[in-house]
């Protein structure tokens, strides 16, 4: 790290400002107390600024190489109490012969400055502490500033990597379910089985290679759901319809991609496969004030009793949902009749949580 109020630094004017308003206030102290002439008391007082401005840059040296961490506190506090000393003893010798070499012959200039010694080395000494202070916080600002930008990249890193985990649980379960129905189809409808594995790339195509972090359009969306929902239909045949209703405007809406996917094979799975009558999937999407809202109910039969899952599906997207948009809320489910139903709201102002 370069010195903060070095001469290249953005802060560097900042520094000899304060050291000049330093000056003038010296000046006129010196003035009213010690009753100098302006033109001494104001030479006085540049020199001494200066001299005292000079050895503040070179403080940074000794705050650069020192540590204010408990295990090198003492060995911190002797360096810095013997650099002050020395710097500050320097300073006020130099400001001294400097005036001296400016005025000479001048006995009751000469017997001020003798007289003023003491003061300006405790003056000395208190600015060297208040430097050293300055460069310690600017110095530990300056850590803070890049601990904190290096935690958000974990954190941003740690969040693709879990949105991707996310992601990729609903690939694999998806295809062993339609590899499975495949098998079965190869024996009772080979026809229906060639028209399902041509559909199964065709869907494998639109979802393989976006990670998780990876926006698409309602529409896409909403494509890649009617592909999986025929896929599912050459396997249930009449037992299972759906119904797409969606406002134009929302057409172009952005979504995290595959979000929908695991919530209409769970509509699938709980209300066609589990269930002895026919499923009709229905999803509505619309825009409610800033909030782009999308519904999907499906049948559900409480004489049949659903067996557990692994929570792969609800919890999911509840998961992703949150990563994305930094809200654990945008979720909910209700049962009424025999209907199963699932309310998702996407934030359209909001930014998402990375950001």
């Amino acid at each position: 790290m370069q010195n903060p109020f070095g001469f290249h630094s953005p802060y560097g004017r900042l520094y000899w400002l304060a050291w000049l308003i330093l000056a003038v206030l010296y000046g006129f102290a010196i003035t009213f107390v010690y009753k100098l002439d302006i033109l001494h008391a104001s030479v006085d007082a540049a020199v001494f600024a200066l001299s005292y401005g000079a050895m503040g840059q070179i403080a940074w040296s000794v705050v650069k190489f020192s540590s204010l961490e408990k295990e090198r506190l003492i060995g911190t506090i002797i360096t810095h109490l013997a650099a002050s000393v020395i710097l500050v003893f320097i300073a006020t010798s130099f400001a001294q012969t400097v005036l001296r070499f400016l005025f000479p012959g001048q006995e009751d200039f000469y017997l001020f400055n003798s007289q003023a010694y003491y003061i300006r080395v405790v003056t000395g000494l208190s600015l060297y502490s208040v430097v050293a202070l300055i460069y310690y916080l600017i110095i530990y600002y300056e850590e803070f500033q890049h601990k904190k930008q290096r935690e958000t990249e974990i954190e941003n890193h740690l969040k693709v990597a879990e949105l991707s985990m996310l992601k990729a649980q609903i690939n694999p379960h998806f295809i062993f379910n339609s590899l499975n129905s495949v098998s079965s189809l190869t024996l009772t409808n080979p026809e229906g089985a060639h028209k399902m594995v041509i559909q199964l790339a065709d869907f494998l195509r639109y979802s393989v290679g976006k990670s998780g972090e990876d926006m698409q359009s309602l529409e896409s969306e909403i494509k890649a759901i009617e592909l999986f929902l025929e896929i599912e239909k050459t396997r249930f045949g009449d037992r299972l319809t759906f119904e797409i209703d969606c406002d134009e405007s929302c057409y172009e809406t952005e979504i995290p991609a595959l979000l929908l996917q695991p919530l209409i094979e769970n509509a699938v799975k709980y209300g066609t496969h589990e269930s002895t009558v026919p499923n009709n999937v229905r999803m509505q999407c619309k825009f409610e004030g800033n909030m782009l809202t999308i519904e999907i109910a499906n049948h559900i039969e409480r004489s049949i009793v659903v067996k557990k899952g692994k929570g792969i599906g609800l919890e999911n997207v509840k998961a992703r949902l949150n990563l994305v948009y930094g809200m654990n809320d945008l979720l909910e489910t209700e049962k009424k009749d025999e209907e199963f139903v699932v309310k998702l709201r996407i934030p359209q102002n909001a930014k998402s949580s990375n950001n």
